[in-house]
């Protein structure tokens, strides 16, 4: 696949979240806020890495950011 196709794909997955909930208004994207972006970026950012990098290393690479931000929930706040 070139560059065009995968682009393409990533910008219909998007599109596609953003208009989750299109017909309950229509003044924009109701799903697709600032909070909704900050979720999905990281799966984004992820997806753009199989360009450079293989599935199971972006996978693993995913998992251990996720990871990270979970348990820093966790931990104490001199360890932060």
């Amino acid at each position: 696949h070139d560059n065009q196709d995968f682009a393409f794909f990533c910008f219909r997955i998007f599109a596609q979240m953003c208009g989750k909930l299109g017909p309950t208004c229509s003044m924009g994207s109701v799903f697709m806020n600032e909070a909704q972006f900050h979720r999905f970026k990281p799966g984004l950012e992820a997806l753009m890495e199989l360009k450079t990098k293989d599935a199971l290393e972006t996978y693993n690479n995913f998992l251990l950011l996720r990871g990270s931000k979970a348990m820093s929930r966790f931990a104490s706040p001199e360890h932060q």
